[in-house]
């Protein structure tokens, strides 16, 4: 009841987001520039000095996912509450999306999860989930199946963080067959 009081609307997330992405208000990646305008319909900020535009989701987990916010909150919010590991069809159900969507989204979660405290090396010192997010929207772009985009999004897990190649098996290996069980 409380989650949904306060994320229950693609608006609210929305405006959690934002204030999470920029908590001393908008500033333009590109020059650094405060001011801006908005355009409220498609959620883009345009810088004033350099008039770069910027969506809210861009350099994010939810960059180019079609899937609403409330759907992502949602989803967070049921992974990082759940006792035990919550299976890809447990969560499309209680998302209401297909399977492949949540087991996406879970891949993208634990990605994010286990590199929530990496930056890359850019002048913005950017979370560093944005390179397997980056990693992932290209192969997506190529056409392959959801399992090559998932193996994108988990690439470096193995090589940064501290998972292990048995870990990612226990993780996604009963759900599908996942290629970076072969590594």
């Amino acid at each position: 009841a409380e989650f949904q009081r306060l994320y229950g609307t693609e608006d609210q997330c929305h405006e959690h987001l934002v204030a999470q992405r920029w908590p001393d208000g908008f500033v333009c990646s590109a020059c650094g520039g405060r001011s801006h305008s908005y355009a409220h319909r498609k959620r883009i900020f345009q810088c004033s000095a350099c008039r770069k535009q910027t969506s809210t989701r861009s350099g994010t987990l939810f960059h180019a996912s079609r899937t609403p916010l409330t759907k992502w909150y949602l989803a967070i919010h049921l992974i990082t509450s759940a006792k035990n590991d919550v299976a890809a069809l447990e969560l499309a159900r209680q998302l209401d999306v297909k399977w492949d969507t949540a087991w996406l989204i879970k891949a993208a979660d634990f990605a994010a999860l286990k590199h929530r405290m990496q930056r890359r090396k850019d002048a913005e010192a950017s979370p560093y989930i944005n390179h397997p997010l980056a990693v992932a929207q290209i192969v997506a772009d190529i056409g392959p199946d959801d399992t090559t985009v998932a193996a994108a999004l988990l690439h470096d897990a193995v090589e940064d963080t501290d998972i292990t190649l048995a870990d990612l098996k226990e993780q996604y290996a009963a759900e599908k067959a996942f290629p970076a069980a072969e590594w």
